[in-house]
């Protein structure tokens, strides 16, 4: 696992490079918030690495975890992403490549997602059929109103072309265009309009960690929903 981090113009650029699929685990988590900025920032934008952002949770990895490993897990997915949806500067997706599951999640926690032209999908996809999306996630979809019925969006990836049209990222420019047009975004930033807008959101994200996350851990842990975990995870296993 391995960060790079920047400054350009006053505004914190992350790297983050965890392994081919740029998969999200603890270390990782833990290493985003200690690489946050301070408040005086004009803004972080926040990207992955050859081709991809991220394609979530690493499934594999998680096919053995018990409920205490889970719930450690998803604290801190849920931690880091209330931290982006507070911060005092503006937060941008700087989506390079495959954006799917919890990297999806990630971004859409943003406050604006700014995707390259290319042959890759964006959304979530089939790792959540059969599984309740987290509090982190649907609370967002919820507020952003992509879909009246959360579920829909279970499945659903597609290409920047489409997924600029179906409200699930902000734009979508030339590889060469992403680092001007993400600081664009962060210059254009109503700071005062993101802290009204968020302000019920993270109140309601804000509750204890176990009533947030009870309803998702007991289904992610039932019989049909570990079925469905471990024949995804054997077909992203080499071999």
């Amino acid at each position: 696992m391995n960060i790079d981090s920047e400054y350009i113009d006053g505004v914190k650029v992350i790297h983050f490079n965890n392994g081919k699929a740029n998969t999200i685990d603890e270390e990782l988590l833990s290493t985003l918030i200690e690489n946050l900025p301070d408040k005086d920032t004009r803004g972080l934008i926040i990207t992955g690495h050859n081709h991809i952002f991220s394609a979530g949770l690493n499934l594999p990895r998680l096919v053995d975890y018990n409920y205490q490993q889970m719930s450690a897990l998803m604290r801190l997915f849920h931690d880091f992403q209330l931290l982006l949806l507070k911060a005092e500067y503006p937060v941008v997706a700087a989506i390079n490549g495959h954006c799917i599951a919890g990297g999806y999640i990630l971004a859409l926690n943003c406050d604006f997602r700014i995707a390259v032209e290319g042959d890759y999908k964006i959304g979530l996809n089939e790792m959540v059929r059969g599984i309740n999306l987290p509090p982190i996630a649907t609370e967002r979809i919820a507020q952003l109103g992509l879909f009246e019925d959360h579920s829909a969006m279970a499945g659903i990836t597609q290409p920047p072309s489409a997924a600029v049209r179906a409200g699930l990222i902000d734009a979508v420019v030339t590889e060469d265009e992403l680092r001007n047009a993400c600081q664009t975004w962060t210059g254009n930033w109503p700071g005062d309009k993101k802290h009204d807008d968020n302000r019920l959101l993270v109140e309601r994200l804000s509750q204890p960690f176990e009533t947030l996350y009870q309803p998702f851990l007991t289904k992610w842990f039932s019989p049909s929903a570990q079925r469905h975990i471990r024949d995804l995870a054997r077909k992203l296993t080499p071999g």
